[in-house]
């Protein structure tokens, strides 16, 4: 990752590096990256903390949770690319 780019995520507070949901919880109703215990596979998803919400997280229906376990950890998401005159 370029110096800068990395400094820049630091300042904001993004590590760019998988979070323990047993060391902290996103802020609510932010997209994050979430992996799961039993799958490969990360999702994107929001924490709740709704008891509506499966262990408290919103995430995609095709996560069945009998398949991917439990979400163990999540990471920030990065800023999207700015738009380059070619992509309208």
């Amino acid at each position: 990752m370029h110096q800068v780019q990395q400094l820049r995520m630091e300042c904001d507070g993004v590590t760019g590096q998988w979070v323990s949901v047993e060391e902290r919880k996103p802020d609510k109703f932010v997209e994050v990256l979430i992996a799961f215990r039993d799958t490969p596979l990360p999702a994107t998803g929001q924490y709740t903390a709704s008891e509506h919400d499966t262990w408290g997280w919103s995430f995609p229906a095709e996560n069945d949770p009998e398949d991917t376990g439990p979400i163990t950890h999540w990471m920030e998401l990065p800023e999207h690319p700015a738009p380059k005159p070619e992509w309208k």
